[in-house]
């Protein structure tokens, strides 16, 4: 399921003719050194796969930003866990 709407988001990017940037983050668990490595690394997978499916590789920018900008804070009433989180953010036109 994730490869298809991969699939679907990759062509739109296309279509549209912008630069995006894949930006994961973590919940603060955990040595925050390693949260940035595989928040940099899960960015990376999703931005390879967009490639595959037909994104240039110029017009992705991967960023793992681990548990450094949290969206819920402990204590604070809602889910931790959305700061566990994939977003793509589009940057402006492709050049």
């Amino acid at each position: 399921a994730s490869h298809a709407v991969l699939a679907r988001l990759a062509r739109r990017i296309v279509d549209c003719g912008v630069r995006v940037e894949v930006a994961v983050h973590a919940e603060a668990r955990g040595s925050a050194a390693v949260s940035l490595v595989l928040t940099e690394r899960r960015a990376d997978q999703v931005a390879r796969r967009l490639v595959e499916a037909g994104v240039g590789a110029d017009v992705v920018v991967v960023s793992g930003y681990g548990s450094t900008q949290p969206v819920a804070q402990p204590g604070e009433p809602g889910p931790r866990g959305n700061n566990q989180r994939l977003e793509l953010r589009i940057l402006g036109a492709a050049s």
